[in-house]
């Protein structure tokens, strides 16, 4: 699968009552201006950027374009000034991880946008307590984890966003920059509203 389970110890993919809009609490954050952040240029990954899934098998770019189970989202060339440097996917989640770590055993990517079926993940059940509820792009989000993770619950997908080193400020930027895949939406728009998920 797209993120090492270790990066995720304790944190349960399962059904979810759906995050309801409008929270007590929840404060609204607009999207960022994309021009604001250095490297956000190129809309859509290079195709270059391919691992290898958990099954042997590659996948790249032109199968998440055409992947049809959800929406799926990534952040551009090199967000924040970080280089994407893979694309990772399955039936349940598609992965974009930008930047890389000096030991690949012992760190965790600076920055991954990992997008997953909302029937698997739902913003409403993680397994920890929030540190933060809100709106981003018009959708509701949460942080977790000290604020090294920030989720957010749109269409089909909650879209995952991770960055423990980055914090708040530079998370909520980089959602600023999410823009569809396989989707219509760019890093202006708002996001898609939650849509009932059909759950087998």
């Amino acid at each position: 699968m797209a993120v090492n389970a270790r990066w995720h110890a304790g944190v349960l993919a399962v059904l979810g009552v759906l995050f309801l809009p409008g929270l007590a609490g929840a404060t609204e954050v607009d999207a960022v201006d994309a021009e604001a952040m250095p490297g956000a240029v190129d809309p859509t990954p290079p195709a270059s950027a391919v691992r290898a899934t958990d099954e042997g098998e590659t996948f790249e770019l032109e199968d998440a374009r055409v992947f049809r189970s959800f929406e799926v989202y990534a952040l551009g060339d090199s967000p924040l000034g970080l280089p994407l440097a893979s694309v990772t996917g399955g039936e349940e989640e598609v992965g974009f991880t930008y930047g890389a770590c000096d030991d690949a055993h012992s760190c965790m990517p600076p920055l991954q946008v990992v997008t997953y079926d909302a029937c698997v993940r739902d913003l409403h059940y993680s397994g920890i307590d929030a540190d933060e509820r809100l709106r981003v792009r018009g959708v509701p989000a949460a942080f977790f984890e000290r604020h090294g993770r920030l989720e957010l619950a749109t269409g089909s997908s909650t879209v995952v966003v991770y960055g423990y080193e980055l914090g708040r400020e530079r998370l909520l930027r980089a959602a600023g920059l999410l823009r569809g895949i396989n989707v219509d939406v760019g890093a202006d728009d708002p996001l898609p509203s939650r849509r009932d998920a059909r759950c087998g």
